[in-house]
């Protein structure tokens, strides 16, 4: 299933693959693993949209799994492996429902924070300062490479292109060991330099080993991106009692 899953979307990019395969996984094939798929109905998606709203995921993850059931209904259809009606187009409108407010942390949280996790070679507190000082997230932080950073206070080529002085050019990510180009294309943007941030960008670059323009700014002892798994695993055992970092 999860191969004839992935067949199903071949164009998408491998962050979105990997998001829509889990949904398939957790909500789909449970509900429809068992038959063939010449016999799903619409009554098997409506059962399958119903749970994840009942289990209270967001109406955007209902959307997403009715993608996927449509996609792979399509896909059925194009191999002569189903016929009729696509079942996940015969469903209503999804009915938006709340889900739980996100809030973001304040600065007593964040210097509380930053000293749990721990720094070089696994550079996850200085991820989590740039998350909180520019809304980056965890692929586009592992894609940053030194040419994409202009800590100088000239303007600097880059690609055709120029970045302003003190910015950040964000222009693609690092996915599970693949680099990508953004999501969408409002991902791509200029993003400010603090002084915190320029800072930790100096003293990253005067002690790493990988300083080419196209190195990652965040690199692992081979050079490559860091492993956010590595990471998570690090994080779990860094002690709660590490020295204070003040944010200025």
């Amino acid at each position: 299933h999860a191969k004839f899953t992935s067949q199903a979307l071949p164009k998408l990019k491998k962050a979105t693959r990997v998001q829509y395969l889990n949904l398939w996984k957790n909500w789909i094939q449970p509900v429809v693993g068992h038959i063939r798929l010449f016999e799903l109905s619409p009554d098997h998606a409506e059962t399958i949209v119903g749970n994840v709203m009942a289990s209270g995921r967001s109406t955007a993850t209902a959307k997403h799994v009715r993608k996927v059931l449509s996609a792979v209904f399509s896909h059925a259809k194009r191999l002569q492996c189903a016929s009729g009606d696509n079942p996940a187009g015969l469903l209503g409108r999804i009915e938006t429902q709340p889900v739980r407010e996100i809030h973001s942390l304040t600065w007593d949280q964040c210097e509380r924070l930053l000293p749990s996790l721990p720094s070089a070679p696994f550079y996850a507190r200085e991820m989590a300062l740039l998350s909180i000082a520019t809304s980056m997230n965890a692929s586009e932080m592992r894609g940053l490479k030194w040419k994409h950073l202009n800590l100088t206070s000239e303007w600097s080529p880059l690609d055709g292109d120029v970045i302003p002085p003190l910015h950040i050019a964000v222009r693609d990510h690092y996915y599970q060991n693949e680099r990508g180009s953004l999501k969408t294309g409002k991902r791509k943007r200029f993003l400010p330099i603090s002084d915190i941030v320029l800072r930790m960008f100096l003293d990253i670059q005067s002690h790493s080993r990988f300083r080419n323009p196209d190195d990652p700014v965040f690199a692992s002892r081979n050079g490559t991106p860091v492993n956010e798994n590595n990471m998570a695993k690090r994080s779990e055992e860094h002690s709660l009692n590490s020295s204070h970092i003040t944010i200025s």
